[in-house]
């Protein structure tokens, strides 16, 4: 039987292996739809995202970026990093 820290390293090296591209950002409440809009429409390959910490009023969001593409990831940080 694996511990519970084993296993969440075991999620996270296969996310990783899977998507090898990744930004972190936080943006106040209403920038989120307009990054996944311009991901729809500007991605050549394929991409994701995660929802790590909801946007209010008082404090930014924080979401997980990832991209099977540099170019994307490049781009994309470019964009909105």
């Amino acid at each position: 039987m694996i511990s519970l820290e084993q296993e969440e390293y075991q999620i996270k090296h296969e996310l990783l292996a899977a998507w090898p591209h990744v930004q972190t950002v936080s943006k106040p409440w209403g920038v989120l739809e307009p990054m996944l809009e311009w991901c729809k429409s500007e991605m050549v390959s394929e991409w994701r995202w995660q929802l790590v910490d909801a946007s209010d009023g008082h404090r930014p969001g924080r979401y997980v970026f990832y991209f099977k593409s540099s170019l994307d990831c490049t781009a994309f940080a470019l964009k909105w990093c």
